[in-house]
């Protein structure tokens, strides 16, 4: 797994503008996914707003059940020229509310 500048355990540095926070604990196997999501998800903001500046997006599992079963909690923070957008998703499949926080995310700013 390829990784820039990690700032502590709990982050991922993807590139320069997006920062992972919470999903060391994942398989690894499950990062190329999650990294094409973001990563498309972010080409599209970047496309629909030039002045697209860094988005951080945070991932808290919540409602854990012995079956390692539950739902995951997203918090996205996307700074655009200066002004700060965000967005909260709770879904049961992380890449499904990955995409949905990045598409909340566009929405705002267009």
């Amino acid at each position: 797994m390829e990784q820039t500048g990690v700032a502590d355990s709990e982050d991922i540095q993807l590139g320069s503008q997006i920062e992972l926070t919470g999903f060391r604990e994942l398989q690894q196997g499950s990062m190329p996914i999650i990294r094409k999501i973001v990563g498309h998800g972010v080409k599209i903001i970047s496309e629909k707003a030039p002045k697209f500046g860094s988005i951080k997006i945070t991932l808290k599992k919540v409602h854990e059940k012995k079956e390692g079963h539950g739902q995951c909690e997203l918090h996205a923070q996307c700074l655009v020229n200066g002004k700060q957008f965000t967005s909260e998703v709770t879904h049961r499949n992380l890449f499904f509310g990955l995409s949905d926080i990045l598409k909340n995310i566009e929405n705002q700013i267009v």
